[in-house]
């Protein structure tokens, strides 16, 4: 599946009541397949790479069919049923993921630095002994 907004979890929709309060809401699959939402809504990703409420000159369509591959640390793949908080909770697993694997990237290149050096070490100490 591509790394487009119209594929991710954190495509939302919002709408201000008369009182100013804010909902949020997931677009369906109908909304998704047509890329409209309806007058009395803003597009906008959850996890603010962009938004019509910030910059109403965007155009909802050409922002959820965008190829996202570079520009979006927070992809999450859509699931029905899936909530903001749940996809939220699966991305930070996933960024803690990555971050440990590095981490234990690093911690291997540093063990195999100091066995490295060791082996040097003791075929410099053999070679002035067998002299």
């Amino acid at each position: 599946m591509k790394q487009r907004c119209v594929n991710c979890q954190f495509l939302c929709k919002v709408h201000l009541n008369h009182a100013g309060k804010e909902s949020r809401h997931t677009w369906n699959s109908e909304e998704r397949e047509l890329g409209f939402i309806g007058e009395h809504y803003s597009a906008v990703c959850a996890e603010g790479v962009w938004s019509t409420q910030v910059n109403p000159h965007i155009d909802p369509r050409d922002e959820i069919y965008k190829n996202r591959r570079k520009d979006c640390l927070s992809f999450v793949e859509i699931h029905s049923g899936m909530t903001f908080q749940a996809a939220k909770a699966l991305l930070d697993r996933r960024q803690r993921s990555a971050k440990s694997r590095r981490e234990r990237v690093m911690l291997v290149f540093a063990v195999l630095g100091w066995v490295i050096a060791f082996v040097m070490g003791v075929f410099e100490i053999l070679k002035h002994v067998i002299r």
